[in-house]
């Protein structure tokens, strides 16, 4: 598993090579200031149950880290006793990673120290039944964090504009939108694709947050 850079979209190089067994992979790639001047590269990767997250300059040219270009920012395992990544984000001063074997948010505002975000815990994950954030995106000035119920009972669509208080949007049954597998803003709506329990495919879209149109289902 690797991560392959391009300047042009055609010809490309490695830039960053997985350590670890041939079972490793990696799981998300991010671009994050921290406390930096510009932007650094931050990648995931999983060696289970290890989940390490590395940073390097976005120009660092060591796939294989032999001169130390990347650097092992944390273990999410060893820090939280998580495993795997689902989805980041970076709003403002502050990027965000959802666990994927449990409901919880990390989060870290100079690029090295994490630490987990204990409202959202203590407002959602301990109180609904859902298993992680499968997206997260902003939107309108608010963050929106979309959850799947462990229970199969559908999706959640939370939405906070600080990070400690939590509005819940909408809900929808796991025959609507049992999980969302992208999520992107264009043309001044949120636009959400998902799965049903029953394998289908259904885009939604909203301009405002709280009410969701259904776009194509297939």
């Amino acid at each position: 598993s690797k991560v392959l850079r391009s300047s042009d979209g055609n010809t490309w190089e490695d830039y960053f090579i997985c350590p670890g067994l041939a079972s490793a992979g990696i799981q998300n790639i991010t671009l994050f200031k921290g406390t930096g001047v510009v932007d650094s590269v931050y990648i995931t990767t999983i060696d289970f149950p290890a989940t390490n997250i590395y940073r390097a300059a976005v120009d660092a040219n060591d796939p294989d880290n032999l001169s130390s270009s990347f650097t092992l920012i944390t273990d999410v395992n060893a820090q939280f006793g998580y495993q795997g990544i689902t989805c980041s984000l970076v709003s403002g001063d502050t990027m965000y990673y959802s666990v994927s074997s449990s409901d919880r948010i990390i989060k870290t505002a100079n690029g090295t120290s994490f630490h987990e975000n204990t409202r959202f815990t203590d407002s959602i994950a301990n109180n609904y039944s859902n298993s992680q954030v499968t997206a997260m995106v902003e939107f309108n000035s608010y963050i929106y964090y979309i959850t799947h119920s462990s229970f199969g009972t559908g999706t959640y669509i939370w939405k906070s504009n600080d990070g400690t208080n939590f509005t819940l949007e909408e809900t929808f049954n796991a025959d609507t939108l049992g999980g969302a597998v992208a999520v992107c803003v264009a043309g001044g709506k949120l636009w959400i694709v998902g799965r049903t329990d029953n394998d289908y495919t259904t885009v939604f879209s909203t301009v405002n947050g709280s009410d969701y149109v259904l776009e194509n289902a297939d």
